[in-house]
């Protein structure tokens, strides 16, 4: 990651006869330097050096399976090492083996399953009509022949319980572990996991979400609504990482916007805990945050992914796998990509019409495209978030009609989370801090069980998802191994205060502590290394009247709030 010029800055940074507004100079081109690197070379399904096309290769091996991405089975013609066009396709990825051409596979089924079939030639540009590709099937001896299939695509193809079958291809096979499809334990039916990245809570003091939301709102009244939710994180990268696995971002160390991190390796994530427990395990995603190789494909049944896929292709395909998994346990956990950046785009039919003709206007007024929790207040920018969150509420009322039409409460555990605002939308005059309540705060809704009809005021954070989730479906877990707890509404203990933190790259460490009177922020003076060591030799505290915003300058009320910080933070950072 790191180069010459990177380095030559940082050590310029540290000097200390370098003018401060110098200094900021230095952090804005580092934090600029390291999100090029990000969108120049690191988009699945292309490798951290943008010179692979991980199509066709293996991705963490385990035993003798590993997860393999083909292209999804929408399209037929495309170039497989076309890089400038990846982000137009979608691809799927199953826990599979490869084995040669005209190598025969037996397979024998204990259940009804389904088996994900795959021809792979990577070096072949695919047409409607492939020659000499085809794949030899003998099912209880009766033999069948398939013709011209689509190659560097899963096939998925049904079998009977007792079922055996003997598989074979004229060029390389990749064969997908064996999913069943009607496989019933006494847990819930159905658990789903809404993210909608940067729906930030702010926003609803302006626009109530019973009228912004009405859908999501009257489907979640039914469970628990909790208002004083705030992500771990300021950006998406370490915020998803927090909720996933329950850890503080200092604890999963899953930070880094740039460099290739394995996340469900050194620490569980939520789909993990439901995959030991036999579920269906799905992830439909259109988030860069969760690329598939950098761990979030692991312990899932089954990836569909695409770069900033729609929200109404990740409900079609949600429900369409319904169908077939109606029968089995199953967890998902789909992400909404829209609301996140509806700035530089053009909108929707139904979006543009009602847009003003001023929020047409994509540059004079607009905030400098930065970061999200970067950006100053701009009208324009909320207006056309408004928008497309009114859009996507509309479009999942059918996701909800659905959940309501074949499921009863207690079959379900349906929660909604997000993992960050954008201070684009934030309209107040102390907007300066990155980590304060109005940029952190997100909502975090609940539906099942014994959960009814409450607008719930208990600070909680982001971490606190996963052990709320499990929970709730009578699934255990080590709450000493992980920095989430169960809020005091659904059954546990809560917490006094909530923390949140900055880790990134060219920037200083920051972190903040919330609680009902008070608002404290940390800051390191170093710039925060690759390897995400916290260095706190140097920093500066500060307390705020939570309602006013004044600072605080009584020492012992300061004191137990550097007290909380070195507590929390005791293993990781350095303080001298």
């Amino acid at each position: 990651m790191a180069s010459k010029p990177y380095e030559f800055l940082k050590a310029l940074y540290h000097r200390k006869s370098v003018p401060i507004f110098i200094k900021l100079c230095i952090v804005k081109f580092l934090t600029s330097y390291i999100r090029y690197r990000v969108h120049a070379k690191y988009t699945f399904p292309w490798s951290e050096s943008g010179k692979k096309n991980l199509i066709g290769t293996s991705l963490f091996e385990d035993n003798d399976y590993a997860y393999y991405a083909q292209y999804y089975a929408e399209s037929f013609l495309m170039d497989t090492l076309n890089h400038k066009n990846s982000n137009l396709y979608k691809y799927e990825i199953f826990k599979s083996q490869l084995y040669n051409s005209y190598e025969s596979i037996d397979i024998s089924f204990q259940e009804d399953s389904l088996l994900p079939v795959s021809i792979m030639d990577n070096d072949f540009i695919n047409d409607f009509f492939p020659e000499n590709c085809s794949i030899n099937l003998s099912v209880n001896n009766k033999k069948y022949t398939l013709e011209n299939i689509i190659q560097n695509r899963f096939h998925l193809m049904r079998f009977n319980k007792r079922d055996r079958c003997r598989i074979n291809s004229t060029k390389k096979l990749l064969i997908g572990k064996p999913i069943q499809i009607s496989k019933r334990k006494n847990k819930k039916k159905l658990v789903l996991v809404i993210f909608i990245d940067a729906l930030g809570s702010k926003l609803f003091n302006k626009y109530p979400l019973e009228e912004l939301m009405p859908n999501t709102y009257n489907f979640f009244k039914k469970g628990v609504i909790f208002k004083n939710c705030y992500s771990n994180a300021e950006f998406t990268t370490p915020s998803l990482a927090s909720m996933t696995t329950g850890k503080y971002v200092h604890n999963n160390n899953f930070f880094h916007p740039g460099k290739r991190q394995i996340i469900g390796q050194k620490q569980k994530m939520i789909n993990q805990y439901f995959h030991d427990e036999g579920f269906f395990t799905q992830l439909i995603t259109g988030n860069p945050g969760q690329n598939p190789s950098q761990g979030y494909c692991i312990d899932y049944d089954r990836v569909i992914y695409k770069h900033s896929l729609k929200h109404q292709d990740v409900l079609m395909e949600f429900v369409d796998s319904m169908r077939v998994f109606k029968d089995r346990n199953v967890f998902t956990w789909i992400s909404l990509f829209d609301v996140h950046h509806p700035l530089n785009i053009i909108p929707s039919f139904s979006a543009g019409s009602k847009m003003s003709i001023q929020a047409h206007d994509y540059n004079s007024g607009d905030p400098p495209l930065t970061k999200t929790t970067f950006r100053s207040y701009c009208p324009k920018t909320t207006e056309r978030r408004v928008v497309e969150i009114e859009k996507v509420d509309y479009h999942m009322k059918s996701l909800y009609d659905f959940i309501e039409m074949n499921y009863d409460d207690e079959e379900i555990l349906i929660s909604l989370v997000s993992d960050h605002a954008t201070s684009a939308t934030i309209e107040t005059e102390n907007n300066s801090n990155i980590l304060r309540k109005e940029k952190t705060n997100v909502p975090f809704m609940i539906r099942g069980s014994d959960y009814k009809n409450i607008e719930s005021l208990e600070m909680i954070e982001n971490v606190d998802v996963l052990p709320s989730i499990l929970n709730s479906c009578n699934i255990s877990i080590d709450l000493e191994k992980i920095d989430g707890i169960l809020p005091k509404e659904l059954g546990g203990n809560g917490k006094d205060f909530i923390f949140t933190e900055s880790i990134y790259p060219g920037q200083t460490y920051k972190a903040s502590i919330k609680d009902k009177s008070y608002e404290c922020f940390l800051e390191g003076y170093a710039l925060t290394e690759d390897d995400g060591k916290i260095n706190l030799r140097e920093y500066t505290i500060e307390v705020e009247d939570i309602e006013t915003g004044n600072k605080i300058d009584n020492n012992k009320i300061i004191k137990v709030y550097l007290e909380k910080f070195r507590r929390i933070l005791k293993t990781n950072a350095d303080w001298g």
